[in-house]
């Protein structure tokens, strides 16, 4: 499979008065004509990798024999949350441009926080599943047991607990309520910790979406990673080498992609004194 990635221009302005410095997000007013050229190109860039994913996920879902494979299932599963938040995020980042009511500006900036939460939780802990159960598979392998992959049915619960799971976590952050973990800044965009009087400091709010969101399912990944290079449980010859091309594949866009990226989102997230501005 090729992972179509665009990464987000992120325009860093640090600010050494913190007293001075509103809390969030510094918006230009007027956008500069160099910043509006650049964010329509990249949300026409997003599009087309939303397309390009919508496309592939149509491949896959129309051919009867190769929907009924479980990891062909699971990198459905995988794909549509990539679709939505380059569709979300690519029209969201052009609309922003032109929309000067209040009200449209924070329902814009609530679907895109919204977006991009469901996108990173649905995805590392999808693929906690998936490390799981080739592990489980490579393991039964080595001791010479018949096996055979996760029926569609498992698959199906496995992916509606983790789509459950994200859009859970994500409505929760983008509520304006004392207990949710996040609040809006001065421009509308989401900032870690509950409003004023609320349930969760920054620092709460930080650890708790971090051990959510990616840190869990990285640890786990690294473990599977590490017991099966120890034990030789996937060669990359013989029977196992697709399944061993499969699992390199969660490995790269782990740590080439998602971990990365939800890194840059928590700065953009828990920082008043760095402004990140992104695309």
């Amino acid at each position: 499979m090729i992972t179509l990635a665009i990464a987000a221009i992120y325009v860093i302005q640090v600010n050494a008065d913190e007293e001075r410095q509103p809390e969030g997000l510094v918006l230009p007013d007027p956008w500069p004509t160099w910043w509006i050229v650049i964010s329509v190109i990249i949300s026409c860039l997003q599009v087309f990798v939303a397309t390009c994913a919508m496309l592939f996920l149509k491949a896959i879902l129309s051919n009867k024999a190769v929907r009924e494979s479980a990891y062909n299932v699971y990198l459905v599963l995988i794909v549509a949350p990539d679709a939505i938040l380059n569709f979300c995020t690519g029209t969201a980042s052009t609309m922003r441009l032109f929309v000067k009511e209040q009200s449209l500006s924070v329902i814009i900036l609530t679907v895109w926080d919204f977006a991009t939460v469901f996108y990173y939780v649905s995805n590392f802990w999808m693929n906690l599943i998936i490390a799981y159960e080739i592990h489980k598979l490579a393991r039964l392998s080595h001791r010479r047991i018949k096996t055979k992959p996760p029926f569609l049915r498992k698959v199906y619960m496995q992916g509606a607990c983790v789509y459950s799971l994200a859009i859970f976590f994500g409505i929760w952050l983008v509520l304006e309520v004392p207990w949710s973990p996040g609040h809006r800044g001065v421009a509308n965009n989401t900032l870690f910790g509950s409003p004023e009087g609320g349930v969760f400091t920054k620092i709460q709010a930080v650890i708790l979406s971090c051990f959510v969101s990616f840190l869990l399912p990285s640890i786990y990944v690294l473990f599977v990673s590490f017991d099966m290079w120890r034990r030789n449980l996937l060669p990359k010859s013989g029977r196992t080498r697709v399944l061993s091309l499969f699992f390199l594949r969660i490995l790269l866009v782990f740590f080439a992609c998602y971990i990365p990226g939800v890194l840059l989102a928590f700065v953009k997230t828990s920082t008043n004194s760095i402004n990140v501005w992104y695309i």
